[in-house]
């Protein structure tokens, strides 16, 4: 059965740049435009994966992320956060966020699959 994750970003090219990638590797995709949405709907679809942005309006991804992780029914659905804060090898080596992987933006796509593949293996 396919993984699904959860793209959460306010940007909508790189939702759908994500998803269409994604889909190519055979996840299934749920889009999300903030984290309010993104809560929403990890409570309602519990995906297997979650990528957040961090900075996104209203409710962003850390406050989203803080939410899913208190959340007892949530608590467990991996989350990486993207971030345009950080860039190159000085986002990789970016401190997590509440003990999350933390990915730059201008990562490569390869990079961002290992992310994904390393959170769906614990």
């Amino acid at each position: 059965m396919p993984k699904t994750i959860l793209i959460a970003d306010d940007n909508e090219d790189l939702r759908s740049l994500l998803a269409y990638q994604l889909t190519a590797r055979g996840y299934q995709i749920l889009t999300a435009t903030d984290g309010a949405e993104a809560v929403a709907k990890c409570r309602a679809e519990k995906p297997d994966l979650v990528l957040l942005d961090v900075l996104m309006p209203g409710k962003d991804g850390s406050e989203a992320g803080a939410e899913l992780r208190d959340d007892p029914t949530t608590k467990d659905i991996p989350v990486i956060f993207l971030t345009a804060l950080v860039s190159g090898a000085e986002g990789e080596g970016a401190a997590p966020i509440g003990g999350r992987i933390t990915v730059p933006k201008s990562t490569t796509l390869e990079n961002l699959i290992h992310k994904i593949e390393i959170a769906l293996r614990k």
